[in-house]
């Protein structure tokens, strides 16, 4: 359960790097589901319930002292609503790997989306391991029910009982379908180490590289293409023309009159049509 506290803890800080800006994302939303899921489940603290049933063995002067059938029936409904709240985390995980998925695929944000797909999808998965190890629990325990003694009254109510069997209780159709043991020995970076094995010494294989330079691709020639001529830099700037210095042309400035100058008085209007009389 190491592993899967420490992708808890991973998740909220991812959460709180990307609530700013995707803020209104579906993604997010289904993580912070996740979240509050995953917070129910380090409040549980089933493994110290099992310690407590583990406490209460006890061999003295080969005389063995056992817990109640109450206290084991206690872990055993302990054992069956975490795994109920476990499946209800790998629900929600994958749902939200399906939104992540999506906006990768589109192309938005993906770093940051990968990052987060890759922390759900662990948690998915080991959600997964962790209900298959909550079903082979209770059934070890459920088994010994009977050979326990009531100390007491029964703190179960008569018309209800147990279920004989936690996997077909909880009805999950992956359950069947897939038959995936979890790594109990190899850590998972000993998994990911073992992909990168340097190839053996009896290997025989040459392997030739090619530069690119000397790569050519196999087209169909047609004479519509401009192939062109290969020509260096110093040649292709000694044929550049020379740019002069072309001279600004002065440019003269017309004398504007202003509209006042034509204005004229009565006198003068009668002494232009006599002139003009006269010729």
């Amino acid at each position: 359960m190491d592993t899967f506290d420490l992708e808890a803890a991973f998740l909220s800080r991812l959460i709180y790097r990307m609530k700013n800006k995707f803020r209104n994302d579906k993604g997010l939303k289904s993580m912070e589901k996740v979240n509050r899921a995953l917070i129910n489940y380090l409040n549980m603290a089933l493994i110290e319930n099992y310690k407590d049933l583990k406490s209460y063995i006890q061999v003295e002067d080969k005389a063995l002292t056992l817990p109640s059938r109450q206290l084991l029936e206690y872990v055993l409904v302990r054992t069956q609503g975490f795994a109920k709240l476990v499946e209800r985390i790998e629900l929600v995980a994958r749902h939200s790997a399906h939104f992540l998925k999506t906006r990768i695929a589109l192309g938005h944000a993906w770093s940051i989306s990968l990052v987060a797909y890759a922390n759900v999808s662990r948690i998915w998965f080991l959600s997964r391991q962790l209900i298959r190890r909550c079903c082979v629990w209770y059934k070890e325990l459920y088994q010994y029910v009977s050979a326990f003694q009531y100390v007491g009254l029964p703190w179960i109510p008569q018309n209800q009982s147990l279920p004989q069997d936690l996997e077909q209780w909880l009805s999950i159709e992956w359950m069947h379908d897939e038959n995936i043991d979890a790594c109990r020995n190899d850590t998972w970076d000993d998994v990911i180490l073992k992909l990168f094995k340097e190839h053996p010494a009896d290997c025989t294989d040459e392997i030739i590289t090619i530069p690119v330079s000397d790569v050519t691709e196999n087209k169909p020639a047609s004479h519509a293409d401009d192939i062109g001529e290969v020509i260096s830099r110093e040649a292709f700037e000694a044929n550049l023309p020379k740019i002069h210095n072309v001279k600004t042309s002065s440019i003269k400035k017309c004398k504007r009159s202003h509209i006042s100058d034509d204005v004229r008085s009565t006198k003068q209007l009668k002494r232009k049509k006599k002139k003009k009389g006269t010729k």
